[in-house]
C-alpha cells in the first residue's frame, strides 16, 4: 500500500503537540478541513470536514511520541503522527497510508497543510495564547 510522509519542525514541546492531538475537542480549532468531530465510541469519531465525512478510529499511541489512527471513508486508510524532541523544538511527521498511487501528490500536499495547521496551533498555545482565540483561517493567507 502506497505511503506519504511530510515533516516540519515545531517551536513547541512533544507533550503539547501529542495534548493537543489527543483533546477532540481541538480538532476543529486548528485543523483546517474539520468542521466538526463527534465520538462515537471508544477512541473513535465521526468526523465531518469540508472533503467529506469519516470515521476515524484511534489504534495506537505512545504518549508524547505517536499516534496512529485507522480511517474509513477517506482518501486514507491510516494516518498517524510521530513526534521526536530536538531540544526546544519537536520534529513532527505526519504519515498516511491509500489505495491509489496515483493520490500520491495530493496527499503530500493536503499533508502539509495539515501539518501547517497543527505547527501554528501548537506554537500559539505554547506561546500562551488562548485556544478559542485561534485562527485556522490563516492558514490560507499567504505572508
Amino acid at each position: 500500500m502506497p505511503k506519504v510522509t511530510v515533516k516540519t519542525d515545531a517551536n513547541a514541546s512533544a507533550k503539547t503537540i501529542y495534548d493537543i492531538l489527543m483533546n477532540d475537542d481541538w480538532s476543529t480549532l486548528w485543523n483546517l478541513t474539520v468542521n466538526e468531530n463527534v465520538s462515537i465510541g471508544p477512541n473513535k469519531w465521526e468526523v465531518k470536514s469540508t472533503i467529506g465525512d469519516l470515521t476515524s478510529t484511534r489504534i495506537e499511541t505512545e504518549e508524547n511520541k505517536k499516534i496512529s489512527f485507522d480511517i474509513e471513508g477517506s482518501i486514507f486508510t491510516k494516518m498517524g503522527y510521530v513526534l521526536k524532541s530536538k531540544g526546544d523544538t519537536t520534529n513532527v511527521s505526519i504519515w498516511g497510508e491509500f489505495e491509489e498511487e496515483r493520490n500520491k501528490r495530493i496527499l503530500e500536499s493536503a499533508g502539509g497543510v495539515l501539518l501547517e495547521g497543527l505547527k501554528r496551533f501548537a506554537e500559539f498555545i505554547e506561546e500562551g495564547g488562548d485556544p478559542d482565540s485561534f485562527d485556522k483561517k490563516q492558514l490560507t493567507v499567504t505572508t
